[in-house]
């Protein structure tokens, strides 16, 4: 076993494959990583044998043979943010949106905007619900962050989210008028899904060359801790059969410099937060909320474990997609967290959103992240006593929402005038 450096010594490599298929979704990505990630793990360990019961119940089988736990834990900003959590998620990043609505024929009435051309919306068809950045003549933002909820009238109406609901996090649009220029956009929106992604994961050391981590791996749990005045955290868990196993090589191969990923770095800051559809600024000053956040935290656990009960597939296994979301956050005591505190001890239903935001010179960018039906459980306040400092917990529990069927979506914005 080699011991890895840490810090930029040492890169760590991605290639990300579909389930069944041999050639590379993308390029592979090259980062330099903060962390010190594990693996390859040998001795190999022996994961349960295909078989099925006498009830002819799928008996799962981790990886069909050996298994090669890998984990990564390092900051969020230098980009290894994306691949593998579109692994845990089971989906991956639509494409980017922008849509400008200089034809807006009314946007008061149902808090919608309606477009007197015909599919002005279509665009967003499919990504619908999704947040969106709302923008006056396409440079001032109109508003903070919203949720466009539904594309409605022949693809000629998009409704945003007014935050009554309390899943959507949303703006009243009375100030926006007819023939106004508005423009509605994104740069891309993940959500849970369906579509199974293995990867390859490799480790390479200037000093003793390249390393593999494991082949035909699936991401299967992602960590996330955001705190006000710190950088954003990630850890991930990777389990997977061992490179020298691998049989075929995955598309090109192609090293894109960590650097091309700076679009989409959050770095430290969270910016916003939201509950139950009401959204605050990091800011003691906001007094119309209330709220002072401490930290974020969230568990994003994919039971995506590789099977193949007959040993029909090989390494090409069917995957058990299933996606499981928890989490906590705090807040400072004050009179609107204890607001919060009477929805968690009644176990009402809530939303929950937080933005990571970042300008690096002039370009602005950010990722918001919306669980639009959180589930909280009990807990006590902590901190406080002689010279300290009250804090009220909230642990919660995702579940899928009854109206927008999903219970994790997240939204970048690239280089767009957030603040």
């Amino acid at each position: 076993m080699t011991d890895f450096q840490t810090g930029a010594g040492e890169e760590l490599r991605i290639v990300l494959t579909d389930e069944q298929d041999t050639s590379s979704v993308t390029d592979m990505t090259v980062l330099p990583h903060s962390g010190n990630p594990t693996g390859p793990n040998k001795p190999y360990s022996r994961g349960p044998t295909d078989e099925v019961n006498s009830d002819l119940q799928i008996q799962d089988n981790p990886v069909r043979g050996f298994t090669v736990p890998f984990s990564y834990d390092g900051l969020w900003r230098y980009g290894i943010h994306d691949i593998p959590l579109q692994m845990v998620m089971g989906s991956a990043w639509s494409a980017a949106v922008s849509i400008t609505g200089t034809d807006i024929a009314s946007a008061a009435t149902g808090n919608k905007f309606t477009s007197v051309t015909a599919t002005k919306f279509a665009a967003f068809t499919a990504q619908v619900p999704c947040p969106v950045w709302i923008l006056r003549d396409g440079a001032t933002p109109l508003a903070t962050y919203a949720i466009a909820t539904a594309v409605e009238d022949t693809e000629t109406t998009l409704v945003i989210g007014d935050g009554t609901a309390g899943d959507d996090f949303g703006v009243t649009l009375t100030v926006v008028a007819a023939s106004d220029n508005v423009t509605i956009m994104h740069s891309g929106v993940l959500k849970n899904g369906s579509t199974a992604y293995w990867a390859i994961v490799e480790r390479a050391n200037a000093d003793v060359g390249l390393y593999y981590a494991g082949y035909g791996m699936m991401c299967t749990n992602y960590d996330f801790k955001a705190q006000k005045g710190q950088d954003p955290g990630a850890s991930f868990q990777f389990m997977g059969r061992d490179a020298n196993d691998a049989t075929s090589t995955f598309g090109t191969g192609t090293e894109t410099a960590a650097g091309t990923f700076s679009a989409f770095n959050s770095g430290a800051d969270l910016v916003y937060f939201g509950e139950n559809g009401l959204f605050a600024a990091m800011d003691p000053t906001d007094a119309a909320i209330g709220w002072l956040p401490s930290q974020v935290n969230l568990s994003v656990s994919s039971a995506a474990t590789p099977i193949d009960p007959m040993g029909i597939n090989g390494p090409y296994a069917n995957v058990k997609d299933t996606v499981t979301l928890s989490g906590n956050f705090s807040l400072f005591t004050t009179d609107a967290a204890r607001v919060i505190r009477q929805r968690q001890v009644t176990n009402a239903d809530s939303s929950l959103c937080w933005v990571n935001q970042k300008t690096v010179g002039a370009v602005t960018n950010a990722y918001f992240h919306w669980l639009p039906r959180i589930q909280y459980n009990t807990a006590e306040p902590g901190g406080g006593g002689q010279g300290g400092v009250s804090t009220l917990n909230y642990p919660f529990s995702v579940a899928k929402d009854q109206t927008h069927l999903i219970s994790y979506a997240i939204a970048r914005f690239a280089a767009v005038p957030l603040s």
